[in-house]
């Protein structure tokens, strides 16, 4: 059991703890590690692919600079993909997966997909084109399996899964006729702050919420409101009264 990303988490989480190893990217040179929890050292067959070209091809061709990071580019592009499935096609061929007596299992999560979708949305050209050179790099990779595991594609079994969905664009949703609108999460995050400051800690400026929000949720920051004497319920409920009014503040901001 082999679980490959270019995240730690996505290649962790779905084999877990008794899989025989789960390989990600350094971010930064875009080599495929792993955790001492699964190896003391990587396979050779791995060492001989970090040592290739492969990392810098995968650059080249999401035309990145290689004094940044690996990740915050190839993760934006197909190349991306094509990089993973190079490396399943070593990791599948290293191991002998697909030639021993009992099933053999591969998680591969293809994390460019999820980087590009939450940089352009779903509805950008970028976002098709990623799509329909998925499309090719699966046709591709499913026969490679057809012709390198023993019986083919007839002995192999596919699952496909999608990490999340997720919401078109302001701009795209209001060009469909749907409601949308774009939030000033700082000026929100000021607005909260100043009425939560204006019932428990009067003069003071304290940062009753964290400074990274995700909306539809709002975190509050739990050092603060427990240093001014209050317990997660009450800081809950006075953001909540606090909130309409401080939304009503501000400025429409249509897509």
């Amino acid at each position: 059991v082999f679980g490959i990303s270019l995240k730690d988490r996505a290649a962790i989480m779905p084999v877990g703890h008794s899989a025989n190893a789960a390989y990600w990217i350094d971010p930064k040179s875009g080599a495929f590690i792993t955790s001492t929890f699964y190896q003391n050292a990587l396979p050779e067959w791995a060492t001989t692919f970090n040592a290739s070209s492969r990392a810098q091809q995968a650059l080249d061709e999401s035309h990145g600079d290689p004094k940044k990071s690996f990740f915050n580019q190839v993760d934006l592009s197909p190349a991306g993909n094509d990089y993973e499935l190079d490396f399943a096609r070593a990791l599948i061929t290293g191991e002998q997966l697909g030639h021993h007596p009992t099933t053999d299992m591969l998680t591969i999560s293809l994390s460019a997909n999820d980087g590009l979708g939450h940089s352009v949305g779903p509805d950008a050209p970028e976002m098709r084109n990623m799509v329909g050179r998925l499309d090719q790099q699966l046709d591709s990779f499913f026969t490679w399996l057809d012709q390198n595991v023993d019986g083919g594609l007839a002995n192999v079994w596919i699952a496909l899964s999608a990490d999340h969905g997720v919401a078109s664009t302001p701009e795209q949703a209001a060009s469909l006729g749907m409601d949308s609108a774009t939030w000033d999460i700082p000026k929100l995050l000021a607005g909260l702050n100043d009425a939560m400051n204006g019932k428990f800690s009067p003069g003071e400026k304290i940062d009753y919420l964290l400074t990274k929000q995700e909306l539809p949720y709002i975190q509050l920051n739990q050092p603060a409101f427990e240093h001014a004497g209050i317990n997660e319920q009450e800081a809950e409920d006075a953001i909540a009264a606090a909130l309409p009014a401080v939304v009503a503040t501000l400025p429409a901001q249509p897509p």
